[in-house]
């Protein structure tokens, strides 16, 4: 392949003679005017007169290229075309000029380079280019005032007519077009040229319009163009005249004589001419450079050593890589080229511990006691905090038989019914069963009496001495009145408790409230002093559930 590209390199000069750098082309389309006596600052159709003529190209590069054109054709406008009510409306010139426009530009096509890409055939290309230069222009002006009033303006048109000025000058042409290729030799291209020009006089007026601004022209055409291109009889990009086959297509590399197997060596010369070599090898090829050619390497896309049959061995083993499951490590056959680091007869690609020895159940690891309880991790429940075997090797710090990770209250003994945490004492149990009955409120209110405020203060001493317990509120009444009102009031009661015991630093995460109307009664509401049991707030601690 570097033979190949160096080849190209030095035979450039002779593929770019192949290519066209002259081009002859004959153009038309139609002329239009734009100054006093136009409709419009731009090219407008109602001004459009034929035109047409020829051009020589000459490419200067890939890119770049100089034009010359010479085109003729007429101008004509008229102030009949001007719709805006100014002093043009009123003034009703017009003028009709033969021209004739010599010019010279510089253009400049950035894609042109594509036409012959990396293997230098020539392909078609729909591509945009612009241009600007030079150019000399004769035109001879007849005016028509035929409609003009006999107003204020014959004063300035009898200026413009005893005015001599010439009728030659230069101009500034620019535009862009686009060129469509349709084969090597034959392009189609269709462009816009602006020129301004370098007087006011090419519609005959200027001191009966605006004499400080030039006059301009524009020509857009569609012109077909044919390449000169040297004598190439087998159409392979060199010249008749530096091709040593020019009868016979060939490659570059070979001068233009045929090498089908494209390695720089014509077919004439080549040993194995349908498969590319070096010449050292008279073409034959040796794809790796392994200095063992293709028929006798096992490995013939890869260099290797010969040891290997020419495979590559990139840890030396002696196991090419294409047969090693380690390529990048030294082993042995048995373990199909992988070392084993720790010796304990697993390989260190299927080996979880690779540096260190271990047992088979746990594919080459060693067993492990993290927290050194005697319990191996892969059995211990707890396996970084030490613990006794029958909690599964997890802690019990208070010692009650439930292990820490399970217990509400690791650090005091409790029991299994309340998850580890302790039961109340008796004392304790007996405050919360006069809550009952201590807790009162205003007839038919939600406020609490103020002696109530004493038993809500035990409780939330209790919830202190408690931590890990919550605390179940729930309000009650008797069936007197309407249940709706009943429900309501049992839960603005069981609320305002909630609220005090929230004011007293008990926490509102540990206090639930809830109102049951008179669905929970504990005594018959046929009496007063049944009716008044009923009439309560009952008071629960529960331990939570995780």
């Amino acid at each position: 392949m570097k033979k190949i590209i160096l080849g190209a390199i030095f035979l450039l000069p002779l593929i770019l003679t192949g290519q066209a750098k002259w081009e002859f082309g004959l153009t038309g389309g139609g002329w239009m005017y734009m100054g006093d006596l136009a409709p419009s600052r731009f090219p407008t159709l109602k001004e459009l007169q034929p035109g047409g003529g020829a051009l020589l190209r000459r490419r200067l590069g890939e890119t770049m290229a100089l034009r010359g054109s010479f085109l003729s054709g007429s101008l004509s406008g008229t102030d009949r075309n001007i719709r805006s009510k100014d002093i043009r409306k009123v003034r009703l010139i017009g003028f009709e000029s033969k021209i004739m426009d010599a010019s010279v530009v510089l253009e400049w096509e950035p894609w042109a380079g594509r036409r012959y890409p990396g293997n230098f055939q020539f392909k078609k290309l729909i591509s945009p280019y612009i241009f600007a230069g030079g150019a000399w222009y004769r035109n001879e002006v007849q005016n028509d005032y035929s409609a003009m009033p006999s107003d204020g303006l014959w004063g300035a048109v009898r200026k413009d007519q005893t005015t001599e000025y010439k009728n030659t000058g230069w101009s500034i042409p620019f535009g862009g077009g686009v060129h469509f290729d349709l084969s090597r030799r034959s392009v189609v291209s269709v462009e816009l040229t602006m020129r301004r020009a370098a007087n006011d006089y090419l519609d005959g007026v200027s001191y009966a319009g605006n004499p400080d601004n030039k006059d301009w022209y524009a020509f857009a055409g569609v012109s077909y163009n044919y390449r000169f291109t040297p004598r190439d009889r087998d159409k392979d990009l060199i010249p008749d005249k530096q091709d040593f086959c020019p009868a016979v297509n060939g490659a570059l590399s070979a001068m233009g004589c045929p090498d089908a197997d494209g390695d720089g060596l014509e077919d004439v010369e080549d040993m194995c001419p349908n498969a590319p070599g070096p010449r050292v090898a008279n073409g034959c090829p040796d794809t790796d450079g392994d200095e063992l050619p293709d028929h006798l390497d096992d490995c013939p896309l890869y260099a290797g050593p010969e040891k290997t049959k020419g495979c590559p061995d990139a840890d030396d083993d002696g196991i090419p890589d294409k047969d090693d499951e380690c390529p990048q490590a030294a082993g042995i056959a048995d373990y199909k080229g992988c070392p084993d680091t720790d010796g304990d007869g697993f390989p260190d690609n299927k080996d979880d511990c690779p540096e260190e020895a271990g047992v088979p159940e746990k594919q080459g690891c060693p067993y492990r006691d993290t927290d050194g309880d005697g319990i191996f991790d892969d059995f211990d429940e707890c396996p970084d905090a030490a613990g006794p075997k029958e909690l599964g090797g997890c802690p019990d710090t208070d010692n009650d038989g439930i292990a820490d990770k399970n217990d509400r209250c690791p650090e005091a003994a409790g029991t299994k019914e309340l998850a580890g945490c302790p039961e109340m004492s008796e004392e304790h149990k007996k405050i919360l069963a006069a809550a009952r009955w201590g807790v009162e409120f205003e007839t038919a209110s939600a406020t609490l009496k103020p002696h109530s405020a004493n038993v809500l203060n035990k409780i939330a001493g209790l919830l202190k001495d408690y931590p890990v317990y919550h605390l179940h509120i729930s309000g009650h009444t008797d069936n007197r009145g309407v249940p709706a009102k009943n429900q309501t009031l049992s839960e603005k009661r069981a609320k305002s408790c909630v609220d005090y015991l929230v004011g007293k630093g008990v926490t509102a995460e540990r206090l639930r409230s809830e109102g049951f109307g008179a669905g929970k009664p504990i005594a018959t509401n046929n009496t007063a002093q049944g009716r008044s049991r009923n009439r309560r707030v009952d008071f629960d601690l529960v331990v939570p559930a995780q």
